[in-house]
């Protein structure tokens, strides 16, 4: 999307780089780089990118389009999320907190900053797996019992954002 100041930003986990990473789409290596990590939070594990001027911003990518930012779900609700190592996964919310959600969706490492979904609507963005022992959702015995995944409240991250001014703030997605 865009920040107050008219520029291209994205988000993802605060665990995947530092202030001053450069960063490279997945998709398109021989672009090279084409943005950079301008701010970490890691209390609420989220990063912002600059994005370079000639980066098409978009509503959709890779099959999941996001309408609106933000709002909160139920215990019982349904999300998804489409991640880089586990693709598009469906679970049930277990708990929406303040700051996290806690949910069954499928993510493993490499998932970190994918977008958690409800519907068109984007709630938060993966952060890890919530309990200390490793309970894999891709496994050759893979069941329904996986360990649950954890996941930054967009609300929270944009109201950080707003708060503290700078790179990121006024964040809206852009024009459809």
């Amino acid at each position: 999307g865009y920040n107050d100041r008219g520029q291209k930003v994205a988000l993802t986990a605060g665990h995947c780089g530092e202030v001053g990473d450069a960063v490279q789409s997945a998709d398109a290596p021989q672009l090279g780089r084409t943005g950079m990590i301008t701010h970490v939070n890691h209390d609420l594990d989220y990063a912002v990118i600059t994005l370079a001027p000639n980066t098409e911003v978009t509503r959709s990518y890779n099959g999941v389009t996001v309408n609106s930012l933000g709002g909160t779900v139920n215990p019982g609700e349904t999300v998804c999320k489409q991640g880089v190592a586990t693709g598009k996964t469906c679970g049930m919310t277990y708990q929406q907190a303040q700051s996290i959600q806690v949910n069954q969706v499928c993510a493993m490492m490499g998932d970190s900053g994918a977008p958690l979904l409800a519907g068109d609507r984007l709630i938060g963005s993966i952060s890890g797996g919530f309990l200390p022992v490793n309970f894999p959702c891709r496994t050759p015995l893979q069941g329904a019992v996986h360990n649950p995944t954890a996941a930054t409240n967009m609300d929270t991250v944009l109201a950080d954002m707003n708060r503290r001014g700078g790179v990121g703030a006024g964040f809206t997605l852009p024009e459809a």
